[in-house]
């Protein structure tokens, strides 16, 4: 998973280094947002999502349609995960999100999960907007 570096950005002030520095893990765990891309053989499709909680019991959840019988994952029960990027907050995550789906493209998606160059393009891109 790619992990979000706050201090690669400091020109924003959202905090001091310190305060960053402060946090204890135990917070960075539960509250630090999520954003992931899984894909589907079955289908041929890539979806986005952004989660709080662990990565891993999200695919499962999707792999196992309990999002419901009408929504987008439930075509397919083969989802897996191709990259995750770890965001300072869950309103960071949802940019993140928004901005890969902007592009509708996937191509787009292909060459975020082929760099991580392009990973940190898109979460300066996003960071504080």
């Amino acid at each position: 998973m790619y992990r979000f570096n706050p201090d690669q950005y400091q020109e924003v002030e959202l905090g001091t280094k310190e305060s960053f520095e402060k946090r204890d893990s135990f917070f960075n765990f539960m509250f630090m947002a999520k954003v992931y891309v899984i894909y589907s053989k079955q289908i041929d499709k890539f979806y986005i999502g952004v989660t709080n909680g662990e990565i891993e019991t999200r695919v499962e959840s999707h792999k196992k349609s309990k999002y419901g019988g009408k929504s987008y994952t439930s075509q397919a029960n083969d989802w897996e995960l191709k990259f995750a990027i770890e965001a300072v907050d869950y309103s960071h995550a949802v940019r993140i999100e928004r901005k890969i789906k902007s592009m509708k493209s996937r191509k787009y998606i292909e060459s975020l999960i082929n760099s991580e160059e392009n990973i940190e393009k898109l979460i300066h891109q996003t960071w504080n907007t």
